[in-house]
């Protein structure tokens, strides 16, 4: 696990903790949710000056290790540079489409092997993306392996800010909230659950991981604005709602259309 996992999901973990306590003892609820959101911000400042100093690999190397392994299961005697190299090469059609063409002998490789080339394949055209040399703090393993979905978290030169200050704005945000006593557990729960959305969103690198972490942001945020709220609360949760809900349709929609 990485600093970045540490990072998006370590409010999740707090709100996990905020709800065994008592609702009756607010201070000790706003404490805990204030001290985790702090020590979420100092990762988040490490995981600045980490980058700068680029210390952890990059999604390059992460990548190309995680082929080497795909590779290393079914490449029989040849190397693994060998494998690689007679069974994967990556093409460009006139329209600027980059692929993975089927080595000549596909017919003949065994189930095994087979599904070994598709995963190294999709790796080979993630590697050679400009920008994967920028990402770090890569965290990447199957997830949904049936419908290629992994957990691919990382972050780039973009993204590490907004990260860093979505940190720094929840802290704020609780220091802000701490005279809040209507109930209190349940919008520090909410509100921890809404920062591992936030940043989930800026961290995800595939495409259904930041599908969920934006519809995790969705909810939270429709309780927020409807319950603690100001003058028109409940009309500006539902037209949020609406909104965003219309969003995530259209991109769900798409995210199905890129998939088949």
């Amino acid at each position: 696990m990485t600093t970045l996992t540490w990072c998006t999901f370590l409010p999740l973990l707090t709100a996990g903790i905020v709800l065994l306590i008592p609702a009756s003892w607010r201070w000790l609820i706003k404490s805990v949710s204030l001290l985790g959101a702090a020590v979420t911000f100092i990762i988040a400042i490490g995981l600045a000056r980490g980058y700068w100093n680029q210390e952890p690999p990059s999604a390059v190397e992460v990548l190309r290790a995680k082929q080497d392994n795909v590779i290393d299961r079914v490449r029989g005697p040849e190397t693994i540079d060998a494998w690689r190299a007679a069974n994967i090469r990556v093409a460009r059609d006139a329209s600027g489409r980059v692929s993975v063409p089927l080595p000549a002998g596909w017919a003949a490789f065994a189930p095994a092997a087979r599904e070994a080339w598709e995963e190294a394949a999709e790796l080979e055209l993630a590697v050679g993306v400009s920008q994967a040399a920028h990402i770090r703090f890569v965290e990447y393993m199957p997830w949904i392996p049936d419908f290629k979905i992994n957990y691919f978290m990382g972050v780039d030169g973009l993204s590490l800010p907004l990260v860093w200050l979505t940190a720094l704005l929840c802290v704020l945000c609780f220091v802000y909230s701490w005279t809040i006593d209507t109930g209190t557990k349940g919008y520090y729960v909410l509100f921890l659950l809404l920062e591992t959305g936030l940043i989930g969103v800026f961290c995800a690198l595939d495409f259904f991981l930041f599908y969920v972490f934006w519809e995790i942001v969705l909810l939270p945020m429709y309780f927020l604005i409807g319950i603690w709220g100001g003058h028109d609360r409940i009309y500006a949760a539902i037209k949020f709602f609406i909104y965003t809900l219309a969003g995530s349709v259209l991109m769900l929609v798409a995210m199905l259309a890129m998939y088949f």
